[in-house]
């Protein structure tokens, strides 16, 4: 609950949390996923740009898969990045990462 609350009151405009509708937290929920649906397709974009810059053509270095639960109160977002964006991911963050057991 306290999430919720603190998702709601970060999220949402002031004019929203005082319009007694009930339906502030759905919505905090569906601008939360929106949002980080918006970062990841910003990244991977980036990312591309950055790889072709290396000589490297491919088209979805960070794939996104979604789905629902059968009642559709669930989402579950699936990212995968390829060998080449978590290798650039890391250089740029100056973090070391083993992408195989060699």
């Amino acid at each position: 609950k306290h999430s919720a609350s603190c998702l709601t009151e970060a999220l949402l405009p002031p004019d929203s949390k005082q319009d007694g509708k009930g339906c502030s937290r759905k919505r905090a929920q569906q601008v939360a996923i929106e949002l980080s649906l918006m970062v990841l397709k910003s990244l991977n974009s980036s990312i591309r740009k950055l790889l072709l810059l290396d000589g490297i053509d491919d088209p979805e270095p960070i794939q996104i898969s979604k789905f629902t639960t059968n009642t559709r109160d669930r989402l579950y977002v699936c990212v995968s990045l390829s060998s080449e964006a978590a290798e650039l991911m890391a250089d740029v963050d100056e973090y070391p990462v083993q992408l195989s057991i060699e």
